[in-house]
């Protein structure tokens, strides 16, 4: 289980720096769906280790939610809400300030095949062609007809261990109204933020 948290915070750390670029250019202009993920991670053998689900959110209006079930049972949550300009970790109370969250260009299937860092490889998930971009270990599967959403990703790490996600189901339409709500009154924790932010700020050596 820690591996499957490292690549899950790798991951939230890419989306929160506009890495993965799979959200909306505008509030009000995005398609709505919901994806259903399996995550998986496997030892150097080949051997299940752990894994979890995962639910992605996306509303037409521009703000998303991603909702994590854990093995045992546990649930992480983080949402962007475009109206306060924040994406945030939902905690049993507080909401720890993750990043901004702000409307990014949705990339066609053919900007995705233009870009320097495609793999040449374009796999078909659940129906919609799925364009591999490579970053370091990990490659992202990305849709372009769903906003350059992520369908499907492989995270390789040097001991040969590998964490795949993979999208098991998509359902187009809005999501709805109760799953994207959080409790907007709980008090905003900036701990993590600001020490990205001094962490971003410090010379590299």
């Amino acid at each position: 289980m820690r591996k499957v948290y490292i690549a899950t915070t790798i991951l939230c750390l890419a989306l929160s720096a506009g890495l993965l670029v799979r959200r909306g250019a505008r509030g009000g202009d995005r398609l709505a769906y919901t994806i259903d993920y399996t995550v998986t991670e496997r030892d150097a053998s080949g051997n299940v280790t752990s894994s979890y689900e995962e639910h992605r959110l996306q509303s037409a209006r521009g703000n998303w939610k991603d909702v994590k079930v854990y093995e045992d049972g546990s649930v992480h949550t983080l949402i962007c809400d475009l109206e306060r300009g924040t994406v945030f970790g939902v905690g049993k109370d507080r909401l720890m300030h993750v990043s901004a969250c702000t409307p990014h260009l949705s990339p066609t299937d053919e900007q995705l095949r233009q870009s320097p860092l495609h793999t040449g490889t374009v796999e078909r998930i659940l129906g919609y062609d799925a364009v591999a971009i490579s970053d370091g270990p990990a490659t992202f599967y990305k849709s372009g007809a769903l906003g350059g959403e992520i369908l499907k990703l492989v995270l390789k790490s040097p001991d040969g261990s590998t964490v795949t996600m993979e999208a098991t189901k998509i359902t187009l339409g809005e999501p709805e109204p109760h799953r994207m709500e959080y409790p907007k009154d709980l008090p905003v924790d900036e701990t993590f933020f600001e020490k990205r932010q001094a962490s971003q700020r410090s010379p590299q050596k």
